[in-house]
């Protein structure tokens, strides 16, 4: 069910999405006019965008710098509503997965003496979205309200302050991690504050506290989280857990997003190997904390004119 927002929204949008069918129809093969709306913002804004990077013959190239500004600006907004909303967490799932993924593997260098010094995932921009909700990064910049940019980089550095060449002895006291930011491969990599902390950089011991809140570490919690109905979900539900299940799924489709689709979405992001960001990187690293960033890049849609985009 569409909230009110979302509705007035698809039709305040509706004539301005209607007049990039032409520009888009002779190389999508699939397009249809009802194709054109608020619905499909981020799918029209990628297609324009792209056209206009590699297409020199691309109609998309006579779109206006204006218009593409508007496109993506509420590709950002309808994409954070998709993926972030503090009231439905199950938007965040894949999110919530990476998190999980990322304490195991940091847990992984701690746990070996830093034997595992670098670990990658590949994914999509959605799942960078519900993190920065997740991570409460939004309280931390209105940039990060918008879609990162192609290639961007998020990276989880485990770092200690001590001079030494030997893994520390007492990882909890002696051992931080923070986070790194950068948006497309032109960007800075910048330090942003996790979890509303407002530090830089977190121990160890608080770090693995905050990200526990938010992650989901096994199959169990994942088939729990998502009231997912796969065969192999019944190993972690009792009798009484699947009746109600069963009774919650035939109940769930008032509005909102269901347990079970949450489960569908989280499988396809999650478990499916993409679920995660551009590059997470976990590092040890024998070096000073550096002072905090100063000037930060921007996720949002900007426009180097000052001209803003009405959303």
């Amino acid at each position: 069910m569409k909230s009110d927002v979302f509705a007035q929204r698809e039709e305040d949008t509706k004539e301005f999405y209607e007049q990039f069918y032409d520009v888009l129809s002779d190389g999508v093969y699939n397009l249809r006019p009802e194709n054109m709306t608020y619905k499909n913002a981020y799918n029209i804004f990628d297609l324009v965008n792209v056209a206009r990077i590699h297409n020199s013959t691309s109609p998309a190239r006579n779109v206006s710098n204006a218009d593409l500004l508007q496109l993506r600006t509420l590709a950002d907004s309808a994409e954070l509503g998709q993926n972030w909303n503090e009231s439905d967490t199950a938007r965040a799932i894949g999110a919530e997965t990476l998190s999980g993924a990322i304490l195991n593997q940091l847990n992984e260098t701690v746990t070996s003496q830093g034997k595992l010094k670098f670990s990658l995932f590949a994914g999509s921009y959605d799942t960078f979205l519900a993190f920065f909700g997740l991570a409460d990064l939004l309280d931390v910049s209105p940039n990060f309200y918008g879609l990162p940019d192609y290639a961007s980089t998020m990276a989880f550095e485990l770092f200690t302050d001590d001079n030494t060449d030997s893994f520390p002895s007492d990882p909890e006291a002696d051992l931080r991690v923070r986070w790194l930011f950068r948006n497309s491969t032109a960007g800075d990599l910048e330090t942003y504050p996790l979890f509303g902390t407002g530090e830089d950089s977190l121990s160890w011991s608080k770090f693995v506290t905050e990200i526990e809140k938010r992650a989901i570490t096994d199959v169990g919690d994942w088939c729990t989280k998502c009231g997912a109905e796969e065969d192999f979900c019944a190993a972690y539900k009792d009798d009484d857990e699947t009746a109600e299940g069963e009774s919650e799924n035939k109940t769930s489709k008032k509005g909102g997003m269901s347990n079970a689709v949450a489960g569908v979405i989280g499988a396809m992001v999650t478990l499916g190997v993409v679920a995660i960001v551009g590059a997470a990187a976990f590092v040890l690293l024998r070096r000073k904390r550096t002072t905090p960033a100063g000037e930060k890049s921007s996720v949002r849609s900007g426009s180097t004119d000052g001209n803003a985009a009405k959303v």
